[in-house]
């Protein structure tokens, strides 16, 4: 079993789904620590839980006495964190087998990292998962936090796969610097991308891009399906100014920020209340964006900027262009 890294499910009245995510952590090619943080469910989460540590001496619970919220259902993770990393998975997502095994090669192959992610597909029935055994690993490597950030803030923007919560691995000692009240309180339900670039200090990024390692599964129950809890306006702002500030204000910062504002303001459903372009607005005056962000919000100009907008997805998104980091290839047993 791996002594370095620890993985967390936190969960809440989902057992049905809790079932296969937990056996895709626990049947991992290479053992390893799993704790299910239970926020006070009251279906059959916790006998099912228990029942599983009988068959399986790497698995632990702990159990809240009341529902304490997202927020302190991952601070009770992070609190009871002690390996050198870590992953807080979700308790409706399904991991590949040897996502732990790509997680070990990679700390054996780089000096100094700080965070490791991968790709992912998406999923509405655990039936159609065609789980491969793999020989190889495609990776990007990120140096700079900065360069990791830029690509988390222009994947929309230039069609790559955005930054996804449940795969990252963190360093421990940098994550327990993080504070999440601050950031549940500037970001609320769109915290989740801030934590992981906060956890960033001086190590590299490795994103295992292909293939995908993580099945994300799309259903009515999830919290990203709804909009009455936010995103808002102001965590929506706060949210961008944080990734370009971080990006450095790039050009490529720039010309991305309209596509996350755009998307979390139809996902917070503020149509009702503010457009976009007003939003758009808001944002400039905080220096979260700039004048290309308006330009792809203003109804008139919008359409040239999408003719720029194919352009640069087209001739740009490569390494050493608009991004910037290494490829390598990790190679499994």
């Amino acid at each position: 079993m791996t002594e370095n890294l620890e993985i967390f499910i936190l969960t809440y009245n989902r057992c049905k789904f809790l079932k296969q995510s937990l056996l895709s952590v626990l049947n991992q090619t290479i053992p390893v620590k799993v704790t299910v943080v239970d926020n006070a469910s009251d279906d059959e989460t916790q006998g099912f839980v228990n029942k599983m540590r009988e068959k399986y001496s790497n698995l632990n619970y702990i159990r809240q006495e009341k529902n304490v919220g997202w927020l302190g259902n991952i601070k009770t993770a992070i609190a009871n964190t002690h390996a050198d990393y870590v992953m807080y998975f979700h308790d409706d997502d399904i991991l590949h087998p040897q996502y732990v095994e790509f997680v070990k090669k990679t700390l054996d192959s780089f000096d100094n990292v700080d965070l490791i992610c991968s790709n992912m597909t998406t999923f509405t029935d655990e039936k159609s998962i065609d789980i491969k055994n793999l020989k190889e690993v495609d990776v990007n490597i990120f140096k700079k936090r900065g360069d990791f950030g830029a690509y988390v803030l222009s994947s929309l923007f230039l069609g790559n796969i955005p930054l996804y919560f449940p795969s990252v691995v963190y360093r421990t000692q940098n994550l327990k610097k993080v504070d999440m009240d601050f950031l549940f309180q500037q970001y609320g339900k769109i915290a989740d991308k801030p934590m992981v670039i906060s956890s960033i200090v001086d190590g590299c990024c490795v994103l295992g891009k292909n293939p995908a390692l993580l099945n994300y599964r799309i259903h009515e129950g999830q919290d990203s399906s709804t909009s009455s809890n936010g995103p808002f306006p102001d965590q929506i702002i706060n949210h961008n100014k944080l990734f370009y500030d971080i990006s450095g204000h790039s050009f490529l910062a720039d010309i991305s920020s309209a596509s996350w504002l755009k998307y979390l303001w139809e996902w917070g459903n503020n149509k009702q209340n503010i457009s976009f372009y007003k939003l758009a607005l808001m944002a400039k005056r905080e220096n979260a964006c700039n004048v290309m962000t308006l330009l792809f919000a203003n109804p008139i100009s919008r359409p040239f900027m999408k003719i720029l907008q194919k352009f640069l997805t087209r001739n740009y998104n490569k390494k050493g262009k608009l991004l910037n980091y290494e490829e390598n290839t990790i190679i499994l047993d």
